[in-house]
């Protein structure tokens, strides 16, 4: 990451490298000193899912600090911690996949918190639309036996009925396949800023 930054004439200030999963106490304590000392306008990430991530997103809408997305983007991912202790019988029920809904709601907490435009996700969480494209591809392999290797085509394809079995047809995806190893395959959706 700090390679990344710096080819892009980026600041980076520092990487904290702990056991993992990262003490949650320690992302929110280092969160709000390096706000204090580089202000509000800088970026936080962290790698490590659970509460590390609860608690920086926490953190993070507390001190207003710039969020590009979850490492799993996903408004599931770290955005709930928002609302826990505010209606927990609504917000237990992620069986309900209703994306819109929670991106409305997280919208709100952005805009309520005056943190408006420092947050994006996508819109169909990667894990659920990576699992449900990998069970499209499986049926098919399995009913019509399929190559080992499969052409960018085919995998959209099992991509885009995914999302529409998601009730999330209308997603912009992009889809690319390593010129090198065509086994391996690479999304990603439009960004979705709250």
């Amino acid at each position: 990451m700090a390679d990344t930054c710096a080819k892009l004439g980026i600041e980076y200030i520092m990487e904290i490298i702990g056991p993992s999963p990262s003490p949650s106490s320690l992302i929110s304590i280092d969160l709000e000193k390096k706000v204090s000392q580089y202000g509000k306008d800088i970026s936080a990430y962290v790698e490590s899912c659970g509460s590390p991530i609860i608690s920086l997103y926490q953190t993070a809408l507390k001190v207003g600090v710039i969020m590009p997305q979850p490492c799993h983007p996903s408004i599931f991912h770290g955005f709930p911690g928002w609302y826990w202790g505010e209606d927990n019988e609504e917000y237990s029920n992620l069986s309900e996949f209703d994306f819109d809904k929670q991106i409305e709601r997280a919208r709100e907490k952005a805009a309520e918190m005056g943190v408006t435009g420092r947050f994006a996700c996508w819109r169909v969480p990667y894990d659920t639309l990576a699992l449900t494209a990998a069970i499209e591809y499986s049926i098919d392999y399995v009913n019509n036996g399929l190559q080992a290797n499969i052409d960018l085509p085919t995998m959209e394809g099992y991509f885009q009925r995914a999302l529409e079995s998601l009730g999330a047809g209308d997603t912009a995806l992009e889809l690319t396949q390593h010129p090198d190893y065509p086994n391996c395959f690479m999304f990603t959706e439009d960004y979705i800023v709250l």
